[in-house]
């Protein structure tokens, strides 16, 4: 049984230094996309320039195809424009124009590419972010009405080599306007006489979506109709480009993993650690500022209110249960408004509704938890005075933080900003400082000074 050959740095950079173009591209091939981009990654800019100039440019493409956006761009802007121009041509339409709008310049870049290519990605790049018309690409079939089947086969010969590192499923069939009047399933062809006629196959009326619709909305036109691509047209019904099932899917994984970050602190975007460390500061100080900010305005409460805690001890050890339940509150109640707005079941006007909903839940669930708190504070120390202050407390904190959560993501939708960022050190600093206020605030009005 063979063995695959092996890929390693230290392998690589030896046959990187030697020029050795064909086992390069044997140990990339033989390797997986994930590793050999791990690989790419940990080489310096002299290494990757070097093995994308060794590297055919189709295998390069595919290279980088592995590396997110960000990536790719970066070191396509460390390489000679002339060998960009190269290995930017390999990549689908919609790539190249994400690609171009990442490129600090694109103009460069631009000016080296072929007429027809440098069109298409401007073109691609006018439309939204997060859009059909941002996500479609422009390699599909179409044909005119007044085609035969004859037409589309011989052409399909004629073009095989072009065509086979398209996703086809589907012919498009368009009037002499180039509005969408059909559709036709490849496939269907061979069951076809040459000489019927394109209108008379096809099926009319096909699915179709504008290019301004957003990507939520995107998601469930898939969820209805079980389709690998659909068209994208303008508002004139001229089409445009074919969405693809699959783009839409990583898409979705993509602003996963951005709001990933941003709840854990990351602002800016994507971090790699193969990034500058400047850059990598400036993703993750300021909110690292913003959460000392925080925590400092929550620290200032106990301060406040540091005689009453002097005096009363014991309330330090409930402190940190009152905010820690606080917290797992509001993150309960916040999770579910993120995941309803995503779904379009709750609308960023309807916090009301939301703070209704909540203030049962939250009331239900601190009473509970108060009851049990309270009971083992009083077991503790034996001072109903402290049971009822950390009963009360727990349960006035678990309350307002579940109506804090439901409604502030609705509050960021409404003023477009991203529902994820109510997470994180945000909410948990209100947070704590409600607890704390609660219980001291409550510890001052019922328990006397000196009595513990």
């Amino acid at each position: 049984m063979s063995h695959a050959p092996q890929l390693n740095l230290g392998r690589l950079r030896e046959l990187l230094a030697d020029q050795q173009q064909e086992q390069l591209q044997a140990l990339l091939r033989a390797s997986t996309p994930s590793e050999g981009a791990r690989l790419l990654m940990r080489l310096d800019d002299a290494e990757r320039a070097s093995l994308f100039t060794i590297l055919p440019a189709e295998d390069a493409a595919q290279l980088l195809n592995e590396l997110a956006d960000s990536q790719a761009a970066e070191v396509l802007s460390e390489l000679p424009v002339e060998l960009a121009a190269a290995i930017f041509e390999c990549f689908r339409s919609n790539q190249q124009a994400d690609l171009l709008a990442l490129l600090p310049d694109a103009d460069a870049l631009l000016a080296a590419l072929s007429p027809v290519t440098a069109q298409r990605a401007t073109q691609l790049g006018r439309h939204s972010p997060n859009t059909a018309g941002g996500f479609m690409v422009t390699e599909f079939l179409a044909y005119s009405d007044r085609a035969c089947v004859a037409d589309v086969i011989n052409a399909l010969r004629a073009n095989a080599s072009k065509y086979s590192r398209w996703q086809l499923q589907y012919a498009y069939i368009v009037d002499g306007d180039r509005r969408l009047v059909g559709v036709l399933r490849l496939r269907d062809l061979l069951l076809l006489d040459d000489q019927d006629s394109l209108h008379q196959a096809m099926t009319p009326d096909p699915v179709r979506v504008p290019a301004e619709m957003p990507l939520n909305e995107l998601t469930h036109a898939f969820d209805r109709h079980p389709y690998l691509g659909v068209p994208v047209v303008d508002a004139a019904n001229r089409l445009l480009g074919v969405v693809l099932r699959a783009d839409v899917e990583e898409a979705l994984a993509e602003q996963a993993d951005r709001r990933l970050l941003l709840v854990s602190g990351v602002l800016g975007g994507d971090e790699y650690r193969s990034m500058n460390w400047g850059d990598r500061v400036l993703r993750r100080a300021p909110w690292l500022l913003v959460s000392l900010v925080l925590s400092f305005a929550a620290a200032s409460v106990i301060g406040l209110y540091q005689e009453t805690l002097l005096d009363v001890i014991a309330l330090a050890v409930f402190l940190p249960v009152i905010s820690g339940m606080g917290g797992n509150s509001g993150n309960q109640a916040l999770a579910v408004s993120i995941r309803e707005l995503s779904l379009e079941l709750v609308r960023p006007h309807e916090t009301l509704w939301v703070v209704g909903k909540e203030l049962i839940v939250g009331l239900t669930n601190g009473l509970l938890l108060a009851l049990l708190v309270a009971a083992i504070a009083w077991l503790w120390k034996r001072d109903i005075r402290l049971s009822a202050v950390v009963g009360m407390a727990i349960a006035l904190n678990i309350s307002v933080a579940a109506c804090l959560g439901g409604i502030v993501p609705l509050l960021l939708k409404r003023w477009r900003l991203d529902p994820a960022l109510a997470a994180g050190p945000v909410l948990a600093a209100v947070n704590d400082m409600c607890g704390f206020l609660f219980a001291l605030v409550l510890a001052d009005l019922l328990i006397p000074q000196s009595s513990m």
